[in-house]
């Protein structure tokens, strides 16, 4: 895994672009508006459900990681996060996710 960016680098400060294998490339956004409209506006479980699965997927070829996606995706459609994102949405009116459990 390398990272392009310096510390200090303009570019750097704005966006860390990551090789991971397989020459995937993972692009993190380090503006704190980006992060703070991100996690104001996503379920906190989706949120580390990602996190996770970005690990995970740094030691893994495609179609594992493709799988594995497809089934996070599958069990995601299953909780409570997705009815309060869709009722909120049609309501008009943000979303009030349930927190992580503890």
């Amino acid at each position: 895994m390398t990272n392009t960016g310096s510390p200090g680098d303009t570019e750097a400060d704005d966006e860390i672009v990551v090789t991971a294998g397989d020459g995937v490339r993972v692009v993190t956004l380090n503006r704190p508006a980006v992060r703070n409209a991100m996690t104001a506006t996503m379920a906190r479980t989706y949120a580390a459900a990602m996190k996770a699965q970005v690990y995970a997927d740094l030691g893994r070829g495609f179609d594992e990681s493709l799988t594995d996606t497809l089934a996070r995706m599958d069990a995601s459609f299953d909780g409570p996060d997705l009815a309060e994102a869709l009722a909120a949405r049609a309501s008009k009116r943000p979303a009030v996710f349930r927190p992580l459990p503890t």
